[in-house]
Formats: structure tokens, sequence, C-alpha cells
């Protein structure tokens, strides 16, 4: 009698122990309203979010804007993640270099005043320029074995985007340029008279190739502003007449004409199958990432987002 009341009370104790178990669970973790999203574990809060979109210069307005932002946060969490499991680090030279590349010959110093200016600290800002690193390694080294490429592969992007790859044509010009319609007049009668538009350029142009005789080099249709169009419409040697801008009075001179031409394949390989891998690894990155969210725990919680979008509606009111 005795064991069977042990019996009947050991299956109770088990039930009382796992329902327990099942509702302190749920109780362990409450997002509160500073909590953003919950990633494998590890918190965005809303003190994350507007350090980074203050870092970046972003406005929130909207909740499409703001979910967008907290997504990418989730990605580059998801990534770091992964390179610690991957090992992959950034040494301190690498940093530096990154740091050097991003801004060139500018004073530590300087960097501190500017980030000081928007709120954001120096050591938040090397972070992120940090974390961005090792992103992007282990971006490269979880994709490497992913992105294979054959040459038929490029052969057929190169003739199907084969305008991408032609060379249009293009003129040398010269210019000069006077503040006054009296001057380029003056100017062009000269060159009329055959006096050299390079001499001319050089003692009345008042911008910054005067002196290489107004050479703008080659330039291309689309790449330079609408009142320079008429350069395109010269014959080699051709003077143009007297354009005004909101620079000055132009006179354009046409030096070489080179025709629109379309390289053989072989010529532009290298750039055909840099174009072609980018794409590539976009699309190999595009399913990495959606496989890898599918894998982790990621809980999002837009109710939080909205409030924290209604703060900055209401700030800029």
């Amino acid at each position: 009698m005795k064991n069977q009341r042990n019996k009947s009370i050991i299956p109770a104790v088990l039930i009382t122990a796992a329902a327990l178990q099942f509702i302190f669970a749920g109780c362990i973790f409450q997002a509160g309203p500073d909590i953003l999203a919950k990633v494998n574990g590890r918190l965005i809060t809303k003190e994350d979010f507007q350090k980074k979109t203050a870092l970046y210069s972003i406005t929130p307005s909207s909740h499409e804007q703001a979910e967008s932002f907290l997504n990418g946060m989730v990605n580059d969490a998801l990534i770091l993640e992964m390179a610690k499991k991957d090992r992959i680090k950034a040494g301190s030279e690498e940093l530096e270099a990154e740091i050097k590349n991003f801004v060139p010959d500018f004073p530590v110093k300087d960097i501190k005043k500017v980030l000081k200016k928007g709120g954001i600290s120096y050591g938040f800002w090397v972070r992120d320029i940090k974390e961005k690193l090792i992103i992007r390694k282990e971006i490269d080294y979880v994709l490497k074995d992913k992105v294979k490429i054959t040459e038929r592969e490029l052969k057929d992007y190169y003739w199907t985007n084969i305008l991408e790859f032609r060379q249009a044509r293009r003129v040398w010009a010269r210019q000069i340029v006077t503040d006054s319609l009296e001057k380029a007049q003056e100017v062009l009668l000269k060159i009329n008279n055959k006096q050299p538009f390079e001499e001319l350029a050089k003692s009345y142009s008042i911008t910054s190739e005067a002196s290489e005789g107004g050479d703008l080099g080659y330039i291309k249709h689309g790449e330079v502003p609408s009142f320079m169009n008429q350069v395109f419409s010269l014959k080699k040697g051709a003077v143009s007449y007297i354009i005004k801008s909101p620079y000055g009075y132009h006179i354009f001179k046409c030096e070489e004409i080179k025709d629109a031409v379309t390289p053989k394949f072989e010529e532009v390989r290298g750039e055909v199958e840099k174009k072609f891998y980018e794409i590539k690894k976009d699309e190999a990155f595009s399913a990495w990432m959606k496989d890898l969210r599918q894998k982790s725990e990621i809980k999002i919680f837009p109710e939080h987002l909205n409030l924290l979008v209604e703060e900055v509606l209401h700030g800029q009111n």
C-alpha cells in the first residue's frame, strides 16, 4: 500500500515540475518597450538603434524605414555571430588601414570633434568600422566557395549586356570661360583672327584648367552639364559660339573625336568578370542570409518599433 501511494505521488510531482518549468519559461523574458528585437538571445535595444541611425545620419520617419534598418541590424548581428564561430577577426593593423581608408588624412582629434557634434563617441565609431570589416571578411569567407562562374556564363553576360561595355563617342575638348559677355566676344574675335585657343585660355579663362590651355580632356555625352552638349556637334578643330551658363560665358573647341566602339570580349573580360561576380555574389549572399535567418531565433517587436517612430515624428513637429 505504501509503494502504491509513492507511485501515485511521483507522477504528480513530475507533472507539477514540468508545469512550473513551462510557466517560468514563459515568464523568464518579457520584452519592455526599449527592446526592439531578440536575435538568438542577443537583444537589440532602442539605444542601439538610435546610436546606429545617428551614426549613419538616418531619420526613420516611417515604420517601413525603421523596420528595414532594424532588419539590417539583425542581419549584422547574425553575421557577427557566425564570424565568431568561424574565428574571423580584424587585427589592429587591418582596422587602422580601414580607418585611414575611410577618412584619409583626417586627424583623430578632428574626427572626435565631428562625432561629438552628432552625439557619437569615437569608441562607438571605431567599433562600428571594426564590425563592418569583420562582416565583410565573413561574407567573403562564406561565399568564396559558393560563387562559381563558367566561361560560358561570362560570355552570355557580355552579349546580353553588351551596351554596358560599349565605349561611347568621346570628344577631346578645351574651353575658355569669362565673367562677361564683352570679354567672351573679344576672345571669340581673336580666335577668328587665328590667335591660338590655348594661349587665349591662359590669358582670359577664369577656370582652374586655364593654365593648361583650357584642356578638359575627353568627355562623353551625358556625363557633362547640358550647356556643354554643343561640343558633341562640333567637327574636329571647330570652335563653338558663346554659351552662357551659371558659371560664366563659355567658348569650346573640339580637338579630337573618338567614335563609339564595341570592344571584343577578350578586351574587356576582366571588367565583365568583375561585374558578373558581384551579381552572383549578391545572389549567393541573399540565399545564405535567408537560410541563416530561417535557422535562427529572431523575434522583432513591431509595437516597440512603432513607439520609436512615433517619438521621431513627434520630435519633428
